[in-house]
């Protein structure tokens, strides 16, 4: 049992729920802590506070939410250096005919343990993350991935001398990348436009 929730399991799974308030909680060891998905009958928005999952493959999994965003603060995520992802936070589209976005707002976030990506967004929605720390990823790879949407990537902290802290893809769309502590790590922009302000390399 323990084996298939390490690689099945979800601790909390979203559809349609509209205003959803959630507030202090833990999982350790599932292979997703959050989704937010499509249901037939709409997608979720609300405010999600003190949310902590340890030992997880995927931390937080976006398809879909409502145009009024979901919102989180004091976000820990680690991986212990299972799973088959390793990825923090995931943005997808899964239907792409079918019309419906994604708006995450992250503010103060912490990210650590052997993670692969911190955040690989390759949905055409937005999102910002801010004030967070980003202490581990794989060196070989890209600490934030924007592969495609819009993006605001403000006043975060990198651990010193990973490697790429911030790769901004050709299909993305707006994105700006300012005040971060980059402490000796990389960015790899190529799409345009995008907005860099201030972000202190050495």
């Amino acid at each position: 049992m323990w084996n298939w929730i390490n690689n099945n399991g979800i601790s909390f799974v979203f559809d349609k729920s509209d205003w959803e308030i959630v507030e202090d909680v833990f999982s350790w060891g599932y292979q997703t802590g959050m989704i937010f998905r499509r249901s037939i009958y709409g997608f979720c928005n609300g405010q999600f506070t003190d949310i902590n999952f340890d030992q997880v493959d995927i931390g937080i999994h976006i398809t879909d939410t409502q145009l009024f965003g979901i919102f989180f603060s004091n976000l820990n995520l680690a991986n212990g250096g299972s799973g088959t992802n390793r990825i923090g936070i995931l943005g997808r589209k899964v239907n792409i005919s079918i019309i419906a976005d994604a708006i995450v707002v992250i503010r103060g976030a912490s990210f650590w343990g052997d993670f692969e990506q911190d955040i690989l967004w390759t949905h055409p929605g937005l999102i910002s993350i801010s004030d967070s720390l980003l202490t581990s990823w794989n060196h070989s790879k890209t600490g934030i991935e924007i592969q495609a949407g819009k993006a605001m990537i403000n006043n975060n902290y990198f651990q010193d001398k990973i490697g790429t802290a911030i790769t901004v893809g050709e299909k993305a769309d707006h994105v700006t990348v300012t005040n971060n502590q980059l402490n000796g790590n990389t960015l790899n922009i190529v799409s345009k436009p995008t907005i860099l302000v201030a972000n202190n390399l050495p």
